[in-house]
């Protein structure tokens, strides 16, 4: 999932950028940087910085190439997959954006 995603449906233009190494994550989007370890714990899970959500945490954890991020480690709050060339972002409202890459970072450096 690594490299600068954009929106081409549902939440058209949204940008987001994902570094990841080993199951270390660093979702970058919304003004709001969630970095976090994808071993389903809470202890491990999301610390977000930003404006709306310094006080949520999530428990991440990947089920069958999913990307699940389960707030307050309850209910799934949003879920990131990849389908072909795309990564598909569902948000808890229920829309579902489409996104594609438009940056890839080198496996090297």
């Amino acid at each position: 999932m690594r490299g600068l995603w954009h929106g081409i449906s549902g939440r058209t233009g949204h940008l987001e950028r994902i570094e990841q190494c080993g199951n270390r994550v660093v979702v970058t989007a919304y003004r709001t940087i969630h970095d976090f370890r994808v071993d389903g714990t809470l202890r491990n899970g999301a610390r977000d910085i930003g404006p709306a959500c310094n006080n949520f945490r999530t428990a991440n954890h990947f089920d069958d190439g999913v990307m699940f991020f389960r707030l307050f480690n309850l209910f799934d709050a949003v879920t990131r997959r990849l389908s072909g060339e795309e990564m598909i972002f569902a948000f808890i409202d229920g829309i579902e954006t489409r996104t594609k890459k438009i940056c890839h970072y080198p496996i090297d450096g």
